[in-house]
């Protein structure tokens, strides 16, 4: 009896390791388009016109309760999170459950269906800002650079947001996948549990894609004073704000990504003190050239930051500063160092040819893919027969062998 049940369940896990398998068989391969950094004789300014628009404090990336329970985020109630993030005088609160649109919150007035993508084991996760319904693409076990192309293909829609979440967790991403990949619009530099990717930004930049920066709790224990509030994007909008404004205002780079330094925070008063400290951006100015920004405070130092990551200037104790573009410089980034140890991660001025951001899109290689494909095939066909050989051979060692002597 029990040598039955353990045979049925190996021929559950079997086709069950069968069907897990089949999103890498249908993947294609992709030819990825020849990238080359920013070039022109005009600066893309992402901040033009921010004096006449109003900053929203949004947070994207949390998680609730859901799926019974069965997920991390199993403290967080809605309404509970909803109050702790008022609290802290969020403009934009929204959870992204796993996999599940969470709509406890539709009613707010700057509310964007969102969810967290991805249940493979190696966290290869993404952000759908403006999803209409999940997509179930993706792969449970290992991922390369074809099958992370191929999700982002799946989920992509003109009218929502993809932004690469925690990109370092399980090595989920690599730099080398920023060189080529398509088919996203931000990436999540500061997240509170895994720290800063400014490193993937730069080299997704130096190749030049343009891409811009978030922030985020990804909280999943918001009774904690530690888990919220750390991370967050300030988004800067048209004064009558909504939500296809804050749509175009995250594919424009209209943001900041603030990460607040923490340390010693011990309630969320205190916390809630922090981030109104932070210095507000008030103006951002671009010529051919150069460039200049004003803060409402002064800060401790302002970092440019350019092609290769590569720092190019710092001015310390200021609330302006100003960069002047060198003929090697493709792109300039900026990071505020705030007194109390935050940093605002701005995004990058860029060089273009002053009509539109250049736009790259991964195309499949039919060819390949059907080669890949042959190759799968024939290995699967020679693993079943495999299978099948060697177990009708142990049957028949099983059947007993009747001599003429025994009848």
């Amino acid at each position: 009896m029990l040598k039955n049940i353990l045979k049925i369940a190996l021929y559950f896990l079997i086709v069950l390791l069968a069907l897990s398998l089949i999103p890498y068989f249908t993947t294609p391969v992709y030819d990825f388009p020849d990238r080359v950094p920013f070039t022109g004789n005009k600066l893309y300014n992402p901040y033009s016109g921010i004096q006449n628009g109003k900053w929203l404090k949004a947070n994207y990336h949390a998680h609730s309760f859901a799926w019974a329970g069965f997920t991390n985020g199993r403290d967080n109630i809605n309404n509970e999170m909803k109050e702790r993030y008022s609290s802290l005088n969020y403009d934009i609160i929204s959870i992204s459950d796993y996999m599940k649109i969470n709509t406890f919150m539709s009613n707010d007035k700057n509310y964007l269906p969102v969810y967290e993508h991805g249940f493979g084991f190696t966290k290869n996760h993404q952000l759908v800002i403006g999803a209409e319904t999940v997509n179930w693409t993706d792969y449970p076990y290992y991922q390369n650079i074809d099958h992370k192309q191929k999700t982002l293909k799946e989920i992509k829609k003109a009218d929502n947001i993809i932004v690469l979440v925690h990109p370092h967790l399980r090595n989920a991403y690599c730099k080398e996948d920023f060189k080529y990949l398509t088919g996203y619009d931000c990436i999540e530099v500061a997240n509170q549990n895994f720290g800063c990717a400014d490193d993937y930004w730069d080299a997704a930049l130096s190749s030049g894609y343009p891409v811009f920066c978030m922030a985020d709790d990804d909280s999943h224990h918001s009774v904690n004073y530690c888990d919220i509030g750390r991370c967050y994007t300030m988004i800067n909008v048209d004064s009558g704000s909504s939500p296809a404004q804050i749509i175009q205002s995250l594919k424009n780079g209209r943001t900041i990504a603030v990460d607040l330094n923490t340390d010693n925070k011990q309630s969320f008063e205190i916390l809630k003190s922090c981030s109104s400290n932070t210095p507000a951006l008030e103006n951002f100015i671009t010529n051919d050239s150069s460039f200049t920004l004003k803060l409402s405070k002064n800060v401790s130092g302002i970092i440019f930051t350019g092609q290769g990551g590569i720092m190019k200037a710092t001015v310390l104790n200021a609330n302006t500063a100003s960069y002047q573009f060198l003929p090697s410089d493709t792109y300039i980034r900026t990071t505020v160092i705030c007194s109390d140890g935050s940093k605002l991660y701005l995004n990058p001025v860029l060089r273009y040819s002053g009509s539109q951001l250049p736009v790259y899109s991964a195309s499949v290689n039919d060819s390949a893919t059907l080669i890949f494909r042959f190759i799968y095939t024939t290995f699967a066909v020679i693993l079943a027969a495999g299978f099948f050989y060697f177990k009708r051979r142990k049957y028949k060692k099983e059947i007993p062998v009747v001599s003429p002597a025994e009848y």
